[in-house]
Protein backbone atom coordinates (compact mmCIF):
# COMPACT_ATOMS: atom_id res chain seq x y z
CA UNK A 1 0.00 0.00 0.00
CA UNK A 2 1.21 3.44 -0.68
CA UNK A 3 0.85 6.70 1.42
CA UNK A 4 -2.04 8.57 0.73
CA UNK A 5 -1.81 12.02 -0.65
CA UNK A 6 -3.38 15.12 0.00
CA UNK A 7 -6.47 16.23 -2.34
CA UNK A 8 -5.12 19.07 -4.95
CA UNK A 9 -7.17 22.40 -3.88
CA UNK A 10 -8.31 23.14 -7.52
CA UNK A 11 -10.24 19.75 -7.24
CA UNK A 12 -11.56 20.40 -3.81
CA UNK A 13 -13.04 23.58 -5.24
CA UNK A 14 -14.88 21.60 -8.29
CA UNK A 15 -16.34 19.42 -5.79
CA UNK A 16 -20.26 20.65 -5.70
CA UNK A 17 -23.36 19.33 -5.65
CA UNK A 18 -23.89 20.08 -9.66
CA UNK A 19 -20.92 18.51 -10.18
CA UNK A 20 -21.70 15.44 -7.66
CA UNK A 21 -25.05 15.68 -9.04
CA UNK A 22 -24.53 15.26 -12.98
CA UNK A 23 -21.72 12.52 -12.18
CA UNK A 24 -24.22 10.11 -10.70
CA UNK A 25 -26.94 10.40 -13.04
CA UNK A 26 -24.33 9.69 -15.56
CA UNK A 27 -22.91 7.01 -13.76
CA UNK A 28 -26.39 5.47 -13.10
CA UNK A 29 -27.36 5.86 -16.73
CA UNK A 30 -24.60 3.78 -17.97
CA UNK A 31 -24.44 1.49 -15.37
CA UNK A 32 -28.03 0.90 -16.57
CA UNK A 33 -27.57 0.75 -20.93
CA UNK A 34 -24.07 -1.49 -19.79
CA UNK A 35 -25.92 -3.84 -17.50
CA UNK A 36 -23.33 -3.70 -15.14
CA UNK A 37 -23.49 -6.24 -12.46
CA UNK A 38 -23.07 -5.14 -8.91
CA UNK A 39 -20.60 -7.23 -7.93
CA UNK A 40 -18.70 -5.50 -10.77
CA UNK A 41 -18.84 -2.47 -9.20
CA UNK A 42 -16.20 -0.97 -6.95
CA UNK A 43 -15.61 1.82 -4.32
CA UNK A 44 -14.47 5.39 -5.74
CA UNK A 45 -13.78 8.23 -3.65
CA UNK A 46 -11.71 11.60 -4.36
CA UNK A 47 -8.67 9.89 -4.60
CA UNK A 48 -9.33 6.68 -7.07
CA UNK A 49 -10.90 4.11 -7.50
CA UNK A 50 -10.39 0.63 -5.14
Amino acid sequence: LGKPSTLDPQHCQSFNHTVIKHHFKFLKKVIEEKEIPWENIYNMDEKGCQ
